[in-house]
């Protein structure tokens, strides 16, 4: 992997983003990436980024053999430096670059919402691996997958990935002969310019409520809610549930960049102005059967019947929404009906919903729910289940 200078510099240009180059070789090819002062930065291109970035970090990024940073301030004339308006964006356009902008290889998709991103995401794998076998990448909250082997699965830190990180992991996607990759897209990857640039090739929005409002991630929900939709800005083609809070805005915000061709919308039971439907037929505490059903022509058209019957193998109506979108997504990618219903059959996602029946502790659920809106649907749903416990 490799970036030059001279390209470096045009990309920026290109995005009004560069301030001024100190540059003494421009046709320099720089052979690391790096924001981690600690690293190796042999050749490299070294990034100043983030509140707390202190000049030292800079002096032991030189130290370690740093060619040329990326700043938006002058630290050191000791070496090249391009300056720029937004060292966050220049970091998501520079990786993209420099691992040779993995992302036109892949067909991706993504998911946001304030609850169900991993549960949809994980869904949606599980469908497209069975369609697909070992061309399918997942990045999730709980996971990292970036090929078919085992050494190839990791735990995640972030939802959403630092950009570097993010194209670099595309990059071993490509690599080891993926095509489709699910991942989920955060409001903070947006906040910080985690995915500047990335289009989508679908993008779905699960759902929006006042969560993540606060010093360290998001000032006001006008915030929040505006940086969730930029994933519909960013999307060919939309998956919205007809049922999330600020429809309109979301909604809008799809019709930005797509035709109402290109926007996909779902419901739970009768709401108008939707395109499918998904309806509860039963539900006990192991699984949940609902029919799916076309309300418009452009819904009709996409699926060969104009209702289906599906079985999850993962309890919760709620989680009758997340099959949704992942349903549309795969029929959209082109996936056979026989295939999303045996995958939904054997749905399962690791902290998601997990029970386990014991002799003399009642029945045990492990959720990762962490945030109101998570923790009220999943009490909801057992409450209903459960009406005469306590």
């Amino acid at each position: 992997m490799s970036l030059k200078i001279s390209s470096a510099i045009e990309i920026l240009k290109k995005h009004d983003l560069l301030v001024s180059s100190s540059v003494s070789d421009e046709n320099l090819e720089v052979t690391n990436i790096s924001y981690n002062s600690k690293a190796d930065q042999t050749n490299g291109i070294f990034f100043c980024k983030g509140n707390k970035f202190k000049a030292e970090y800079l002096d032991q990024a030189i130290k370690n053999g740093a060619k040329i940073y990326v700043s938006e301030k002058e630290y050191s004339k000791d070496i090249d430096r391009l300056i720029v308006k937004d060292a966050s964006k220049a970091l998501a356009l520079l990786s993209a670059k420099y691992y040779g902008n993995p992302e036109n290889d892949l067909f991706i998709v993504a998911f946001t919402g304030t609850k169900g991103k991993t549960t949809t995401s994980y869904f949606l794998y599980d469908i497209l691996k069975n369609a697909y076998p070992k061309q399918v990448g997942l990045f999730s909250t709980v996971d990292r997958i970036v090929g078919p082997d085992p050494k190839d699965e990791f735990k995640s830190d972030l939802t959403t990935p630092e950009s570097l990180e993010l194209f670099r992991d595309m990059r071993r996607c490509v690599d080891n002969g993926l095509k489709y990759l699910v991942m989920e897209v955060s409001s903070q990857a947006y906040k910080k310019n985690r995915v500047y640039g990335l289009k989508f090739d679908i993008g779905g929005f699960l759902n929006i409520t006042p969560d993540h409002i606060g010093p360290n991630e998001h000032p006001t929900y006008e915030d929040y809610l505006n940086c969730k939709k930029q994933l519909m800005i960013n999307s060919k083609i939309n998956i919205i549930n007809r049922q999330t809070n600020d429809y309109d805005t979301v909604y809008a915000a799809a019709k930005e960049t797509s035709t109402d061709k290109d926007i996909y919308r779902f419901a739970q039971n009768e709401v108008g102005d939707t395109d499918f439907s998904i309806r509860n037929k039963e539900s006990n505490l192991n699984d949940s059967v609902f029919t799916f059903t076309a309300e418009s022509d452009k819904a009709e058209d996409l699926q060969e019947h104009s209702e289906y019957t599906y079985k999850l193998g993962l309890v919760g109506d709620f989680n009758e929404l997340n099959a949704g979108a992942a349903i549309i997504a795969a029929k959209k990618i082109g996936v056979k009906n026989e295939v999303i219903a045996d995958s939904l059959k054997s749905a399962f996602v690791p902290g998601r919903m997990e029970h386990i029946n014991t002799q003399s502790h009642g029945t045990i659920f492990v959720d990762y729910a962490h945030n109101y809106a998570s923790m009220n649907a999943l009490l909801s749903f057992i409450k209903r289940e459960y009406p005469s416990s306590k």
